[in-house]
């Protein structure tokens, strides 16, 4: 439990750090130019967390 406490908050840190802030606001209004864009990043970077996630976790058991 520790251990899956950890990663997570690995995760929230390297959502957090300043250059991943950076180049957000640099393409940020580029993908608002086209909402579609938007809801598709935001989609595939959910997911591809979760997935990340669920990766570790399963490694972590075996």
């Amino acid at each position: 439990m520790f251990e899956y406490r950890l990663k997570q908050e690995a995760v929230k840190e390297a959502f957090n750090s300043e250059r991943i802030r950076e180049d957000f606001f640099k393409i940020a209004p580029h993908i608002l130019e086209n909402h579609r864009l938007l809801l598709r990043s935001c989609f595939l970077n959910t997911v591809y967390s979760f997935l990340e996630i669920i990766e570790e976790t399963e490694t972590s058991f075996f």
